[in-house]
């Protein structure tokens, strides 16, 4: 493994479990508070099928692709991933819930780190969570 695919997967996973951490702070409730990010993530996990996590620019960062065994790197020839690290986050991000609602007004999106990945200067990762039920997109800032 080269050091740009450890690098992101390990940002993967660390922005899954900042996510997840972030989700879990109880703060001030709103209609939306103590709800699940994802709902249906958990019940669809093992019917996940492929990962792939984009930055600015709509560029790739890492994409995995769950063979009949093993999830593994689809971009770098099919080598293995680490079965343990992403399960634990997958789990984490099904198991995540809505703190608080902080914006529905585009124009903060970038403040927050959530703008749409397709501009250069985009900040935050869109995680595309393929399966057999429903795909699931989460910009994660």
């Amino acid at each position: 493994m080269n050091r740009k695919t450890l690098i992101g997967l390990l940002a993967l996973a660390a922005l899954l479990i900042l996510a997840a951490s972030l989700a879990n702070l109880s703060k001030r409730s709103n209609g939306d508070a103590n709800q699940l990010l994802v709902p249906k993530l958990e019940a669809q996990l093992n019917s996940l099928t492929s990962m792939r996590v984009i930055g600015g620019g709509n560029q790739t960062i890492v994409t995995l692709s769950r063979a009949e065994s093993a999830w593994k790197l689809a971009d770098k020839s099919g080598y293995r991933a680490d079965i343990g690290r992403i399960r634990s986050n997958l789990i984490a991000l099904a198991r995540a819930k809505i703190v608080e609602q902080k914006t529905t007004n585009p124009e903060y999106f970038e403040r927050l780190g959530v703008e749409d990945v397709a501009g250069e200067a985009a900040s935050g990762v869109l995680i595309e969570l393929e399966s057999l039920a429903e795909p699931v997109r989460i910009i994660i800032g």
